[in-house]
């Protein structure tokens, strides 16, 4: 049978090494841990970002592009119904219906009203995506930031 090996404060001191030196080491092996943690922590978040960041650019910038295109249609089109709706007006030959051709315009332009709402929604979606990674990084980085 063994028995527990119990130094003496005589021993411990003749070593060298006290209990506070033990825990002072113990706590300054533990903080550089940390550091190097909250270091690797920091490069992922940024590595992550820095991946996120130009698919979101490239996606807010299309969306933009695209409504600010639904746009530019739906003035044309707007333009072409009255157009069509001041020559009918006009109209006191008889020739071919014009009914047909505004109301395909009115259904288009409908169409077109109906896009622009669901890119807006998608641009909004985006940006939210944007602010979330944003905040999600700084929750990061405040986390992983050493104390002052």
């Amino acid at each position: 049978l063994t028995q527990p090996v119990h130094q003496s404060s005589a021993a411990t001191a003749s070593s060298g090494c006290t209990h506070t030196q033990f825990a002072m080491e113990s706590a300054d092996r533990i903080a550089e841990s940390l550091a190097a943690t909250d270091a690797a922590v920091d490069k992922m978040t940024e590595g992550i970002m820095e991946l996120f960041r130009p698919v979101v650019q490239g996606i807010d910038s299309s969306v933009a592009a695209t409504v600010k295109s639904q746009k530019d249609l739906q003035a044309q089109i707007d333009l072409l119904q009255q157009e069509l709706a001041r020559f009918q007006a006009l109209q006191t030959l008889p020739g071919p219906p014009l009914d047909e051709y505004v109301n395909k315009l009115a259904r288009s332009r409908q169409r077109v009203q109906a896009v622009t709402a669901l890119l807006a929604s998608v641009q909004e979606r985006v940006g939210r995506l944007h602010q979330n990674i944003t905040r999600a990084n700084k929750m990061l980085q405040a986390d992983t930031a050493p104390a002052k």
